[in-house]
């Protein structure tokens, strides 16, 4: 039972560990926001670190990307080589980014009571989609909003399942 357990954490943490390969690798060849989209959440975090942006965040509006500009903004004090930190944020999407696969597994596993293969094929198939691996690679503020949604899910089913059974602990 113990020796189950470790080798479906070893697949699992295997699994996450060829989508996160999948979402970061890409991002070693990009060096530049290549839609004017991508710059206005940095924006907001050079405008906080000290620098003066003011004309443009007038001109374009400050608006709904502040979440992951909290997110980015310790970084951007560590690093100061623009090249090197637009690909760290990326990878930090990459790393937020697991999160949707992870929960869908957990979803599957714990709620639909599918079996490992066909939850990691499913957890897959979401983890893989084109419109997901594709936003993964730019400074947008879709990244939060791609994955919020499952965490909030997960927590939802999490309550209605605790409040069915009466365990008021999780």
């Amino acid at each position: 039972m113990v020796i189950d357990s470790i080798k479906k954490k070893k697949v699992i943490i295997a699994f996450l560990g060829i989508l996160l390969l999948i979402y970061t690798v890409p991002c070693f060849f990009l060096n530049t926001p290549y839609f004017i989209d991508g710059v206005n959440t940095l924006s907001l975090d050079f405008f906080m670190q000290g620098y003066d942006w003011k004309n443009y965040l007038q001109a374009d509006g400050y608006y709904y990307k502040y979440g992951l500009a909290l997110i980015y903004l310790p970084i951007f004090f560590v690093i100061h080589n623009p090249s090197i930190l637009y690909k760290t944020l990326l990878i930090v999407n990459g790393i937020l980014s697991l999160s949707v696969p992870y929960f869908s597994l957990k979803i599957c596993r714990k709620y639909f009571h599918m079996d490992m293969k066909i939850s990691l094929a499913i957890s897959g198939v979401i983890g893989i989609l084109p419109f997901f691996v594709l936003n993964i690679k730019h400074t947008w503020a879709e990244v939060l909003l791609i994955i919020l949604p499952w965490i909030l899910l997960y927590l939802i089913m999490n309550i209605y399942d605790n409040i069915q059974t009466g365990n008021e602990k999780a």
